[in-house]
């Protein structure tokens, strides 16, 4: 037997895991790219693992098996890699996967790129796999995109190990690696960066490589080793007990296997279940109640309300703000925050680049990224010591449809850890009903607005007026309470003389006049066409 045998049989286990953990994952673009990547690592480890244990039927066919994984993966790598970074696909990829194949059939019928190795028996006895390079076969990874900063930094762990990747293929002609799988080894490094990768980009948590699935797994490995150990000496036991009813050894030794595995998997599942399933569902009715709360109201400040608490349970963060747009001064300000006492005089730009990058489409910011990138560098110290000074670390959109109306700002988590996989999710559903919660408010309150207000002049109407009038007398039954009535003399021959639009006009001067002279002492109304009035509490 090859002496490295356990090299591609570790590995092998090492895909098997990975890829019955993705395939039980949320399934995604990347995440199905990713998965095409491991199958076709399974398929080379195990046509390598499989050859050199000189299995059934023969070392050409697994060798077969083997290179097409090898040669697959380079259209393999460029496809996650597409998903990756978000790439549009072409027509040449589909060409190139064509090559491929085209490439693999003719080497399994001729051995023109790569002939079968040949097993060499050792002065040990030990059989060794003798490659005999004749074709240079070159991978590359042809980075035919664009990418932005942030994308930049989250290939680079792949590149590496691809890098590792290539570097194990050149191996294969050095001599002193003759017979050790240098390729093998090197694919699973590249494979664990690719993991890693994902895991930084937030695609994956790690509980997911130790799913339910692969918890039974272990649990049935546990047993068949438990039992491999202890057999003989339980076969002497049970004979020793039983007597002259030995011959009923093997269904004693079934129902105790049975019992075993039972008892294991009852175990194994409660401590999945506390681990991985106990606190999913506390979240999740923690989303559904936020979804059915925000549902029901339409007051903003209810909804903003149940937001920031929503997202300050479910990450554990210190604080969240709510940044809402504010036309006038063509700003987002701090309309709510998690704390009545907090600081909301802060506002943000339109043109911040914070702003400028949410509204480009982008689903979250966290800023542990975003100080990478040249637009954070170009910020004025001004708007970073804004963010810094309230230790915001990440921001949600609130949209309406393409329209950016606001974002919700969480600060660090309260244990001072990273955004996990399962947070960015969370995030994502809080910006999701959150949007269309704000939506709603926003569009009851311009339809609120319109039904108080007068159109023409944009002060309230007289039919709000009644309603103003009582509420303010039940104020001040203690205190003075002042009404103005305003009549515009011979606002009739004006509109002859001058035309209704110039008549409209003057209307509407002269609501400005009075709301600016009333300002926050007074409330001002519309009551007929020329008929204004002015209620002064406290005068």
């Amino acid at each position: 037997m090859n002496s490295y045998v356990f090299i591609p049989a570790v590995s092998l286990c090492c895909y098997g895991m990975l890829l019955l953990a993705f395939i039980a994952a949320r399934r995604s673009r990347i995440n199905n790219a990713f998965i095409i990547v491991l199958a076709l690592s399974v398929l080379w480890t195990g046509g390598s693992f499989c050859m050199r244990m000189q299995f059934w039927p023969s070392e050409k066919l697994w060798y077969d098996v083997s290179l097409f994984g090898l040669l697959m993966m380079a259209y393999g790598l460029f496809y996650f890699g597409q998903e990756f970074v978000e790439a549009k696909r072409s027509g040449l990829t589909r060409l190139w996967l064509i090559l491929l194949l085209v490439i693999n059939a003719v080497n399994i019928a001729t051995g023109f790129f790569l002939k079968v190795p040949e097993p060499v028996e050792t002065a040990g006895g030990e059989i060794k796999f003798v490659y005999t390079i004749s074709w240079p076969i070159v991978i590359l990874f042809r980075r035919s995109y664009k990418t932005d900063e942030i994308k930049k930094r989250q290939l680079r762990p792949i590149l590496i190990g691809i890098i590792c990747l290539f570097a194990g293929q050149l191996c294969l002609c050095v001599p002193a690696f003759s017979g050790f799988p240098i390729d093998v080894l090197s694919a699973l490094l590249m494979v664990f960066c690719m993991c890693y990768a994902l895991y930084k980009k937030r695609l994956f948590k790690l509980t997911l490589l130790v799913s339910r699935g692969s918890c039974y797994i272990v649990v049935a490995i546990m047993v068949v080793l438990i039992f491999a150990n202890i057999i003989k000496p339980l076969e002497h036991v049970i004979r020793s007990v039983l007597g002259r009813y030995e011959e009923n050894y093997v269904i004693i030794t079934a129902i105790l296997f049975t019992l075993l595995t039972f008892i294991l998997y009852v175990l194994m599942k409660r401590f999945v279940d506390r681990v991985f399933i106990r606190d999913e569902i506390a979240k999740s009715d923690i989303l559904k109640e936020f979804s059915g709360s925000v549902s029901n109201s339409l007051d903003i400040e209810q909804v903003l309300g149940h937001v920031t608490s929503t997202a300050q349970k479910l990450l554990c963060v210190k604080k969240v703000f709510v940044f809402i747009e504010n036309n006038q001064k063509n700003a987002y300000d701090i309309v709510h925050s998690s704390s009545p006492l907090d600081n909301k005089s802060v506002s943000l730009d339109a043109s911040n680049p914070v702003v400028q990058y949410l509204k480009q489409g982008n689903e979250i910011l966290i800023m542990e990224e975003f100080r990478c990138l040249t637009i954070y560098k170009s910020m004025w110290e001004v708007e970073k010591k804004h963010i810094e000074a309230f230790g915001i670390e990440a921001f949600v959109p609130l949209r309406d449809g393409d329209e950016l109306i606001g974002m919700v700002a969480v600060t660090e988590k309260e244990n001072n850890g990273r955004f996990s996989y399962d947070d960015i999710g969370f995030l994502s559903s809080i910006s999701s009903i959150g949007s269309i919660a704000v939506k709603n408010s926003r569009l009851y309150e311009r339809v609120y607005m319109e039904a108080r207000t007068d159109e023409l002049t944009g002060i309230l109407n007289r039919k709000y007026f009644y309603n103003i009038l009582q509420e303010e007398f039940r104020k001040n039954k203690d205190r003075s309470l002042a009404l103005i009535i305003l009549n515009l003399d011979d606002f009739k021959l004006y509109n002859q003389l001058y035309g209704a639009q110039e008549g409209d006009r003057a209307l509407q001067k002269i609501a400005a006049i009075i709301r600016a002279t009333t300002a926050d002492r007074g409330i001002a109304f519309r009551m007929t066409g020329k008929e204004f009035a002015v209620l002064l509490p406290s005068y």
